[in-house]
Order: C-alpha cells, then structure tokens, then sequence
C-alpha cells in the first residue's frame, strides 16, 4: 500500500475554495448591472415557468379548448362505432331464438355493420361518402344499435346512446370533422 504515514501538509492562511486562485482571492464582485437585473427578476409577478398573473392574458386560449374537444368528439364517435357493433351483437344472441338463428345474428349483424362502415364511413375508404350523407348513414346505423338496445330491454342504455350519437353527429357536422 502506498499510504503516506506522515503528518499531513499544512495550508497557509490563504483562502481556500473555489476561486481560491483568483487574484481578488475568491472573492467575486458583482456589477451594479447584475444586481439590478437580478432585483428586477425578483419584483417580477408570478416569474415561474408556465404561470401568469392574473391580469395577463390567459396561456390557456379559446382555440385550445375547442381543439380538446374536437379530439374527444373524434374519440367519443370511435366508442360509438364500437358500442354499436357490441349492442347489434348482442341483440342478435338475445331473445327465443333456434341456436343457429342466434349465431348467425349475433356475428352476422355486426359484421355487416362494420362491412357497411368500412365501405362507405371510413376516412381512407374509396367510396366514402360526403359530409351530410355521410353522417346521415351513421346515425342511423347508431340509432339502429340503440333500437336494439331498447329491444332487449335496455331502455335508459338505449336513450343515452341515441342522445349521445345524436350530440356527438351533430358537433362533426358543425365542426366540419368529416
């Protein structure tokens, strides 16, 4: 082991520390420049990142609120979509039907609604249609769901729907987000 066994070396009555080889011996001064710019950024209301005053304008503005809610319009119509292809599926397996009429219903009618959607409602699709047909098909394919809904006694489920796909048609059609 290479350890020293003397006494430590003393320092001298110098400064020590950071800066300690300065010429002013560590001692850093301030301008007048700085110190008024660091008083200013102190008298500053509310200096923090991502805050205002309250008499500023607001960071949070209308088109930003609006955009919000066109994304969880755009994302309530995705649930829509799905709810829909669940209640025909499950109309179609619900009731006194022979087991084949059941399976054939309750896989077939989803099917085809999404068949439907995929050729006609899709955003990519070829043969899409236009704005107001467009959303005309959807809502009946969404108020269809909801009367199967309402078919298997699902009342207060099959109202809600209809309202929402009502509301949700509508916001699209104002918001132009066909």
């Amino acid at each position: 082991m290479d350890r020293q066994t003397g006494p430590r070396p003393r320092r001298g009555p110098g400064p020590r520390g950071r800066g300690a080889d300065r010429p002013d011996g560590g001692r850093a001064r301030r301008d007048a420049g700085a110190l008024h710019a660091v008083a200013a950024r102190a008298r500053r209301p509310c200096a923090a990142p991502g805050r205002h005053a309250p008499w500023e304008k607001s960071i949070i503005e209308e088109n930003t609120v609006t955009e919000t809610l066109k994304v969880i319009n755009t994302g309530l119509a995705f649930v829509l979509e799905l709810a829909m292809l669940v209640s025909l599926g499950y109309w179609g397996f619900y009731g006194d039907k022979s087991t084949w009429a059941k399976w054939i219903l309750g896989l077939g009618l989803p099917l085809l609604a999404a068949v439907v959607w995929g050729i006609f409602l899709a955003p990519k699709s070829t043969y899409r249609l236009g704005n107001i047909s467009g959303n005309l098909l959807a809502l009946c394919l969404f108020l269809l769901a909801a009367a199967a809904l309402f078919y298997t006694r699902h009342t207060l489920l099959a109202v809600t729907f209809a309202l929402t796909a009502v509301v949700n048609r509508v916001l699209i059609l104002l918001w132009e987000q066909w």
